[in-house]
Parts: structure tokens; sequence; C-alpha cells
């Protein structure tokens, strides 16, 4: 019988990425989202499949059952922008403390495991040193204290109550996929649209090709590496204008761009990178797209599905002083 596993936000950039990869491997996959609302699912074409269950709940709402037999759950699911974060605090630490709470209910009940996705802005950042998972918190956002309360609940849970789980802390995902809010498919689509570019400098960060965190994510499960923390990461750290160089190399052509230093108070540290040391041991796998070559991949992606980012124009479009740019300030949660 096929392996099944629940992914929460199955609708969301990593989830879509995820649910690709778990199929290549033969698992049976019950995708939760609130709906299909940037058309992923609908654009890739994966339905229908008796590999696929959708079911659409929103996870901070209600509690839920499924009747489906099931190996491991992966919650995903969150209001995942830091930039988000600052307009709507309120609305992204209720939502993804709900969630998670709500997943744990539902993993005790059903006594199955559960990963849950955390992110290395719950270290806030420094100056430049690897970051590992002993270090101590410091969210600079209200998205940061959300994955701190959600890993605090999962400890809890864990030791009072008898769920069992692991938390993986994701580094800057970039690939097929993600809304143009973020810096690098941002960077990409205002290059194919020749709308001149906005770059903060001033800060490292780690950037890792999806594809490399989802097989992470499923090694975990699959090695049943419960009880632990692991980070996610590629441990090489760029800025912004090293990102921009990169690209312009991809693109071929020289790239309109204004350029600024980093803004203060805007919920973001120095220097953000991380260490998967302790997930490379545990398990045969390593980061193994240079950033060179996933920016290619990527790019080469957004060049080719120009009918699904094409929605987002209004947000590529709009500057960075305000929530304009967001797309899920546009596109109804």
């Amino acid at each position: 019988m096929q392996p099944a596993i629940v992914v929460t936000g199955g609708a969301g950039f990593v989830g879509v990425n995820l649910i690709q990869y778990a199929c290549t491997k033969g698992y049976r996959v019950i995708i939760i989202d609130t709906k299909d609302r940037l058309h992923r699912l609908e654009s890739m074409g994966i339905f229908p499949s008796s590999q696929l269950i959708f079911s659409a709940l929103n996870l901070a709402e209600r509690h839920f059952s499924l009747e489906e037999d099931i190996d491991a759950l992966i919650h995903l699911a969150a209001l995942p922008q830091v930039d988000y974060s600052l307009y709507y605090p309120a609305r992204v630490a209720s939502n993804n403390f709900e969630a998670i709470v709500n997943m744990l209910e539902f993993v005790r009940e059903r006594k199955i495991p559960i990963l849950f996705t955390s992110s290395v802005e719950i270290y806030g950042g420094n100056g430049g040193a690897l970051l590992c998972e002993e270090d101590a918190y410091n969210p600079l956002s209200p998205y940061a204290a959300s994955k701190m309360a959600g890993e605090g609940l999962l400890r809890s849970y864990r030791a009072s109550l008898g769920v069992t789980g692991s938390i993986a802390r994701l580094t800057n995902l970039y690939g097929p996929w993600q809304a143009p809010d973020r810096i690098i498919p941002r960077l990409i689509t205002q290059i194919l649209s020749d709308y001149p570019c906005e770059v903060d400098g001033g800060r490292l960060r780690d950037f890792l090709y999806v594809e490399d965190a989802v097989t992470a994510l499923l090694s975990i499960v699959e090695h049943a590496l419960w009880g632990e923390t692991f980070n996610i990461a590629s441990g090489h750290g760029y800025d912004n204008f090293q990102v921009l160089s990169l690209l312009e190399k991809v693109a071929g052509k020289a790239i309109q761009a204004s350029y600024s230093d980093k803004k203060r108070g805007d919920g973001r540290g120095e220097a953000l990178i991380a260490s998967s040391e302790k997930l490379q041991k545990a398990v045969a796998w390593r980061p193994s797209t240079p950033l060179q070559e996933g920016l290619k991949l990527t790019y080469d992606w957004y060049a080719s599905h120009m009918d699904w980012w094409k929605q987002f124009d209004q947000n590529i479009r709009s500057d960075r002083m305000g929530p304009q740019f967001l797309t899920d300030h546009t596109y109804d949660l």
C-alpha cells in the first residue's frame, strides 16, 4: 500500500513543490488548504490523480477529521511573509497559532507524527556567523514570533501529551511557483517585464532552492527523525546586490535598478545564515543546487510560465513603500 502523508498549506509555494516530489516517490498525498487561491494546482494540471486528495479547510477556524489512513503530517500552512506580518500582525499571529494548535490536536487524536515547518527568522540575525539549532530565539517580526510560539506548542505537546513530532527551520527558499513578492521571483519577473528593479543592500541571506528543501523535509519523515529540530539551509550568505549581479549573468543583459541601504526596524536582522550540519549528519542529504544554477533554473521557469505570474503584474509594478506589492494583500485569503 502507498504511504500517505497530509500536507497542510499544500496549495502554497513549498506545498506544491513538496507534492510534486512526494508523488514521484510513490506517496499518496492529502492536500489541505483553504483553496487553490493563487491557481498553482490548477496551473500545474496535477488533478485528477489517484495519488492526490484535496480538502478545502481553514485550519485556523475549525477542528476537522479525515477518514484516510495517514502515516505522517507535514504542517506548512501559515501566513508566511515577514513584510505581511508587519502590516497585519494580529492576523498573522492568530492564524498561525490557531493552525498549529488544531494540527497538534488532530495528530494527538490520530496518533500520527507531525513535522512542523518553522523558520530561521526565529533567530533574528547576527553579524554573519552560522546559526545552529541551539542558538537563542530573537524574533524581529510577528511572523517570526508566531513560528517561535508554534515550536513551543509542539514541544509542550511532545513533552506532556504524547505527540510525536519534529521541527524544521526553513531558510529563504526560492524556485518555481513562488509568488513574486519575494526577492528572487520579484527581481526575475521585473526583469522579464522590463520593469526597473529595486534592491536593498546591507544584509546577508541564506538562499536555498526549493527542490533541495522538499527533499530534506521528506527525508526527515522517511527516516523517522522525530523529537528533533533541524535547520534546512544552504549555509552560504549573499546580499541582494550579489543576487542581482548573478541574475544579470543569467539574463544576459544589464538590469535597470535602484539601490538603497537596508531599512531599520523592518523585521529583519543583519545576517541570517544557518548551518544544516545536524541534518546532514543524520541523513544523506546535502544542499545540491548552487545559487547561480538555481537562479538559472528559476529564471527559465518564470520565462516559460508567464501565463501564471502575469496575474501579479500589479504587485510586480508596485514599490515596497506600502503593502500593495504583497500578493497576500491583493488576493483574498
